[in-house]
């Protein structure tokens, strides 16, 4: 009977241990879990900002793309500019052609013209003065290729006024 009893004491005593080994587990599993609700919190919020980092990165490289774009539409501008106050300035130096009377009212417009053949671009360089190229026609592309820097400038101005 004395062997009963230890034994159920035995018995009991490691019940408890181990109830209160299966508490402290528990505990620890409620505790793990916890700590991995805030991880996959803490994930999420670093997801979310790499995404509106990447779309700000995204955006930033557009608008430098843009930048970079008006520079290149500058330059092409401030070229013109160049070449249009030097057919200013060689129109306003005496030249045998001004010199010689021409009848019309369009005469005087002519060695305008002709001049601005050595201003205008042709897709292989400068264009010549042996150019089969029409004067009148390569006055006319160097106003129409300024133009068309502008109405781009304009365009991605407002596009970038626009953004957020």
């Amino acid at each position: 009977m004395q062997e009963m009893q230890k034994q159920e004491m035995t018995f009991r005593s490691k019940t408890r241990e181990l109830e209160s080994k299966l508490k402290e587990l528990n505990s620890q599993i409620t505790t793990g879990r916890e700590e991995n609700r805030e991880k996959e919190r803490e994930i999420t919020s670093l997801k979310k900002i790499i995404h509106n980092l990447e779309s700000s990165s995204a955006e930033q490289q557009r608008r430098l793309e843009a930048h970079e774009q008006l520079l290149q539409d500058g330059e092409v501008l401030a070229r013109a500019v160049r070449e249009v106050a030097q057919l200013a300035a060689a129109q306003a130096e005496p030249s045998e052609q001004q010199q010689q009377p021409q009848e019309g009212e369009g005469a005087d417009r002519l060695p305008v013209l002709v001049q601005a053949t050595a201003l205008v671009r042709t897709p292989y360089g400068p264009a010549t003065a042996g150019s089969p190229v029409p004067a009148v026609t390569l006055a006319e592309s160097t106003v129409m290729a300024v133009q068309a820097v502008l109405n781009r400038q304009q365009l991605r101005n407002h596009e970038l006024q626009t953004s957020p």
